[in-house]
């Protein structure tokens, strides 16, 4: 079920927080299939990595999530290649 933006910030401030905080090593990114993206893009082991994301509701709702932790957060960000009406899954991973 699709979230809204202060969901998928709680949601990922949360999980953030379990693998040991906002610090070196954290993106942030928007995709058609977070899924794809993370694992081909970015090579994060889908198995071991520590990765989550979350459909928001809208491609505007995944924007504001990705501003908010690229910008209020200081966290990296990856824009997609193409967005769409389906550009709307949006992730938060670590890399190892």
């Amino acid at each position: 079920m699709p979230k809204s933006p202060p969901e998928i910030i709680g949601l990922f401030e949360q999980f953030i927080s379990h693998y040991g905080g906002v610090g070196q090593g954290w993106f942030i990114g928007v995709a058609e299939s977070a899924e794809r993206t993370l694992a081909e893009k970015h090579g994060v082991d889908m198995e071991q990595g520590v990765w989550v994301y979350a459909r928001a509701e809208s491609p505007e709702a995944a924007r504001q999530v990705l501003e908010h932790f690229a910008e209020v957060v200081g966290l990296p960000a990856f824009e997609p290649e193409e967005e769409s009406e389906e550009t709307r899954s949006v992730y938060v991973f670590r890399k190892s």
